[in-house]
């Protein structure tokens, strides 16, 4: 399964660069919009999705950002091309004029608002496949230089789930069937790992996550679990909790807190990935 990073980064370095010379007012996550446009993501996504067809391959997309590089991938589909897409909390919540600046310097790089709804709509309807972190677990040192020598990314693990619910279920009425879909069931099936993940079944790994789906509560930094240290979620209310995790039948993650003895115990699953006919017969959506 080709996992295409849709970005043409060698026409996002000509524009940087002219970026540098013509726009130096540009605030930083703008800056970041402005030099890594979405005509650059939508494009690399319909060359791949082509070469893919050619080959009679699927195709999984990471990390879509915006509306034009959603728009241009769906049109893919109609063409026969088996293709899925992945976008991430950060795409849906935050936009150019989030106030964290280049905390939130992410490849590709945060959109407009009428971006992050696009992408909210495409969650009930099928156009997006399932929901990823893109986790980066970089400290935040990483992010002192100016928007062009920061790291990319930001860390997400602790917060895909809790966005999902306060943001999908409570706000938008997204239900908590589609939200299985998006970050468990369909992950797997994509994947080849559905034969042992991705869904409650005998013979399958007992990994389960037990959330308070009403439970409200403010991200603090102190309450990052990742080694990153940070949020881009600080100081957000949400409205879902995670409780309690399992990981193959053994406790991951305890009244919230980690369990440290359980630490080392994974195992190397193999891939059993399905033909094109297999997919399309199974209606992966």
């Amino acid at each position: 399964m080709v996992c295409a990073h849709p970005e043409y980064i060698s026409f996002a370095w000509v524009l940087r660069d002219r970026l540098k010379v013509d726009s130096p007012g540009l605030d930083d996550l703008a800056l970041s919009n402005a030099s890594r446009p979405p005509f650059l993501e939508a494009d690399a996504i319909q060359s791949s999705a082509y070469f893919a067809r050619q080959a009679g391959a699927p195709l999984y997309v990471v990390h879509t950002s915006s509306r034009e590089a959603l728009e241009f991938a769906l049109m893919q589909r109609t063409r026969g091309t088996q293709v899925f897409f992945e976008t991430c909390p950060h795409y849906q919540t935050h936009d150019i004029f989030w106030e964290g600046g280049k905390k939130g310097k992410i490849n590709p790089p945060l959109r407009e608002r009428s971006d992050c709804e696009q992408l909210w709509q495409g969650l009930p309807n099928g156009d997006i496949d399932t929901i990823g972190t893109d986790h980066v677990h970089r400290d935040i040192s990483s992010k002192s230089a100016d928007i062009q020598g920061s790291s990319h990314g930001c860390p997400g693990l602790d917060t895909m789930l809790p966005v999902s619910l306060t943001d999908g279920r409570h706000k938008r009425g997204l239900s908590l069937e589609r939200i299985a879909k998006l970050t468990s069931t369909n992950s797997a099936r994509h994947m080849g790992l559905d034969h042992a993940k991705g869904s409650m079944a005998t013979g399958m790994d007992a990994e389960l996550t037990m959330t308070d789906v009403d439970a409200e509560w403010t991200l603090e930094r102190s309450d990052v679990l990742s080694s990153a240290g940070y949020s881009i979620y600080e100081g957000k209310r949400f409205k879902g909790a995670i409780e309690h995790t399992m990981v193959s039948a053994r406790s991951g993650l305890r009244g919230s807190k980690l369990v440290t003895e359980n630490v080392g115990r994974g195992r190397y699953v193999y891939r059993k990935l399905r033909s094109i006919g297999e997919l399309s017969r199974q209606g992966v959506a």
